[in-house]
């Protein structure tokens, strides 16, 4: 089963939590249906502004309000959809 088969762009999510807690969340803007296989590169940027400082995890998920949950090649821990990618000290 297809579960793109009307070609809708899937969001490919960034997040930032703390302390378990979901505190930004940025589509990227990334269109993965175009995608083949090998390397991507995708920019973006996250606004820290407002942020208190401390130690923050940076997650990601490709999904959507009407996607199926899609699971990534990888070993990172799962949070929900998202996987934990990082650290970072906000400062």
């Amino acid at each position: 089963m297809n579960i793109n088969a009307r070609r809708e762009k899937i969001p490919f999510v960034i997040r930032l939590t703390k302390n378990g807690k979901e505190t930004v969340k940025v589509d990227t803007g990334a269109d993965i249906t175009t995608w083949l296989p090998g390397k991507h590169t995708v920019e973006f940027t996250v606004s820290t502004a407002g942020l208190e400082s401390g130690e923050y995890s940076v997650e990601i998920a490709i999904t959507g309000d009407d996607t199926p949950e899609i699971y990534l090649a990888t070993d990172a821990e799962k949070r929900g959809r998202f996987y934990k990618l990082a650290t970072v000290n906000i400062v």
